[in-house]
């Protein structure tokens, strides 16, 4: 009964030994393309953000940096007034 097992199983295993290696070579071609795809992918986002960074005016750039600067006063002048509310 054993022996019949295994030589039916050999029977199977014999196309599967020659069947394995194209999968396994297909399955690595398919991951490869696959990691290449993302890789280009995350390029592309790169490189529109980086273009994107590039193309920003230069007076949004002055707006943001006057409404940090105001953003800033406005703190000093309220830690400056809990300071001097605080002392007798």
């Amino acid at each position: 009964m054993k022996e019949q097992t295994v030589s039916a199983w050999n029977g199977w295993s014999a196309p599967f030994r020659f069947l394995t290696p194209v999968l396994v070579t297909i399955g690595l071609w398919i991951l490869a393309e696959v990691r290449r795809d993302v890789k280009e992918v995350r390029d592309r986002i790169y490189e529109h953000q980086t273009n994107a960074e590039l193309h920003v005016p230069r007076g949004e750039f002055e707006r943001i940096r006057v409404e940090i600067l105001q953003m800033r006063q406005e703190i000093v002048a309220s830690i400056r007034q809990e300071q001097q509310r605080r002392m007798p």
